[in-house]
């Protein structure tokens, strides 16, 4: 569409505000059927995270929002250090970037992070209870109500918003349990986007 117009484009996210970001057109024709007048399909995001967004305008750049970038990435760039932001960086209590409020990409039903897999066999499996997590986790799991993150974290950032909103459109899905991760360079841009989702609830 750029290439055709030959000019730059500028529009709005197609984000809802505080619900998990669409990846995919059909996700997109579900929160804003009737609000636009057409949606170009190129097929499903192929990171499935939003970027990562730098904060230029402190004395050291600092990461506001992770995303597949990391901040070293950008040192290496700017040929000086990157900081990661650790709070909510707010400017008149307007939070500076995008997600960056305490309850975002947030489903209807309460999300709770697993970070040990062997926790997963202290979970009470129900038809009200819901589960995302790698394929290998997912083997050891007695539950109808499963998505599959895939086989990486790679995949999992990949999927965890189709993860939320496959649970959301289940109405009788009650609480929603995720995998966390602590690995991988992806893993500070998946885990701040579901600790935003579990409004930082953790099981234990």
């Amino acid at each position: 569409m750029i290439s055709e117009l030959g000019k730059p484009i500028v529009g709005p996210s197609a984000n809802t505000s505080t619900k998990p970001s669409p990846t995919t057109a059909g996700h997109v024709y579900h929160d804003l059927k009737g609000k636009i007048a057409g949606i170009i399909d190129n097929g499903p995001t192929e990171i499935g995270l939003e970027s990562t967004i730098v904060d230029l305008s402190v004395e050291t750049p600092t990461v506001l929002r992770p995303g597949e970038i990391t901040p070293e990435e950008i040192s290496k760039v700017l040929g000086e250090e990157v900081l990661m932001n650790k709070g909510t960086t707010q400017t008149k209590g307007v939070p500076k970037a995008p997600g960056m409020k305490y309850r975002h990409y947030a489903p209807s039903a309460p999300v709770f992070i697993v970070d040990k897999e062997e926790d997963f066999s202290k979970i009470k499996w129900d038809k009200e209870t819901g589960v995302a997590a790698l394929d290998e986790v997912l083997d050891k799991i007695n539950s109808s109500n499963k998505y599959s993150l895939g086989t990486t974290i790679d995949k999992a950032a990949h999927n965890l918003f189709g993860a939320l909103r496959y649970f959301d459109s289940e109405n009788n899905i009650k609480r929603i349990y995720v995998q966390g991760f602590d690995h991988g360079t992806i893993s500070p841009a998946y885990m701040n986007r579901l600790n935003k989702a579990a409004a930082g609830h953790h099981f234990h």
